[in-house]
């Protein structure tokens, strides 16, 4: 139960970055525009950040002086390169397609982790989060073809 609670939470959430790149791209002005994959990395980390916080907080708080040297230099890897140069690559490329497809898109993140986990760090996979996966992958691919369907008819 506390796993599906947290998918839940997770999806939900993941979802919510693409609406409110979606709603960026709706509210642009002259003194800020939205239509900049960096300007979007900034507004998406700030959200994460303002949504992180409590949780933070509530299980130990932030220790960042207690850090070493290497421990700098990895979230600051893990910051920057590995998060932000992905998501500016990632909201780049969200510019030119429509938000159902960047949805469905959006699914083979988790699969290439879970692929990665079983074969470079070899983590095993269990018949039920198999199952798991087909059943999100299925949905997803069926709502493609469904949406594709009525775009045909229309």
């Amino acid at each position: 139960l506390h796993g599906i609670v947290l998918s839940l939470g997770a999806a939900c959430l993941y979802a919510a970055v693409v609406l409110i790149n979606k709603g960026l791209s709706m509210r642009q002005n002259r003194e800020f525009t939205t239509d900049d994959p960096i300007r979007r990395t900034v507004v998406q980390f700030l959200a994460a950040a303002i949504v992180l916080m409590p949780y933070v907080m509530l299980t130990g708080g932030v220790h960042l002086t207690e850090m070493s040297e290497f421990g700098w230099a990895a979230l600051l890897c893990v910051g920057f390169l590995h998060t932000g140069a992905a998501y500016v690559v990632y909201f780049a490329a969200l510019r030119g397609i429509p938000g159902q497809e960047a949805a469905v898109l959006s699914y083979i993140d988790p699969l290439v982790a879970v692929l990665l986990s079983v074969f470079v760090l070899g983590e095993t996979v269990t018949a039920v989060q198999m199952l798991g996966g087909i059943l999100i992958l299925g949905a997803s691919a069926v709502n493609e073809i469904l949406s594709v369907k009525q775009e045909k008819e229309t």
